[in-house]
């Protein structure tokens, strides 16, 4: 045996070894951060139970990345670490956030006024890339409220009319993607229609995003009232930073 490998071997026994004590309650607490993440308004929300992990559990938590250390000690001296960690980021990514990177950060609606009317929201929208290194294929889109239960199918802007995701959609590397739910029929109004906000807060004042992939676990982020009550408020006193639509 290589002597060179020693502390890899060594290091691949403590994890095993690790794996098998502490495993499944490392493995819930990276759970819950990632339902956490994927659940709360911020996105620094999968910290905390990170942290009271390695409150709770420092000795297994540091008998890991020694593991860890070790390991990279004996296998991997050929490559650098950046390196390696640049090779496996889209892995590493994905598991974490998902084969998408959807935008939830900025206000999901489009908004327009006339003249001595209230605004109304015209449209909710989702914006992502794919960042899984390889073509993703899409087979659903929906959100769903949280107040009525009314499922609505998301359609997949293209650059000709949008689409109604009725069957898997191939997503290439590196694409940009945009979803909406129009609330008002093209085909009916040459003019953009609406709810105004307090209409649309009856139904759409929370409610959940569900994008469903082909051989991945869907993703999910929920839209709270707390959140959604917040852009109304902006965009009822003209306010949102989000650009009006129309």
């Amino acid at each position: 045996m290589d002597s060179r490998r020693t502390p890899g071997w060594l290091g691949v026994l403590l994890l095993v070894y690790w794996a098998i004590a502490n495993g499944a309650r490392m493995l819930g607490a990276i759970s819950d951060a990632i339902n956490a993440k994927q659940n709360a308004e911020s996105d620094w929300a999968f910290i905390r139970p990170l942290l009271l992990m390695i409150v709770a559990h420092p000795l297994e938590v540091g008998m890991g990345l020694v593991g860890l250390g070790l390991v990279y000690f004996g296998f991997g001296l050929d490559l650098p670490l950046w390196r390696r960690l640049k090779a496996y980021r889209g892995t590493f990514c994905t598991l974490w956030i998902g084969p998408i990177d959807w935008n939830t950060k900025n206000p999901p609606f489009g908004w327009s006024m006339r003249a001595g009317q209230a605004p109304f929201i015209s449209q909710i929208h989702f914006s992502g890339s794919n960042i899984a290194g390889k073509e993703m294929i899409m087979e659903k889109a929906e959100i769903v409220s949280d107040i009525t239960g009314e499922r609505a199918p998301l359609r997949i802007s293209t650059p000709g009319p949008t689409i109604l995701i009725e069957r898997p959609m191939p997503i290439p590397k590196g694409a940009q993607v945009a979803l909406m739910h129009l609330l008002y029929d093209p085909n009916v109004h040459n003019e953009r229609e609406g709810l105004e906000t307090h209409e649309f807060a009856k139904v759409w004042g929370a409610f959940t995003l569900l994008i469903h992939y082909t051989g991945r676990k869907p993703f999910k982020h929920v839209y709270k009232w707390s959140q959604i009550k917040k852009i109304l408020d902006e965009i009822v006193e003209h306010k949102s930073p989000h650009p009006r639509v129309g």
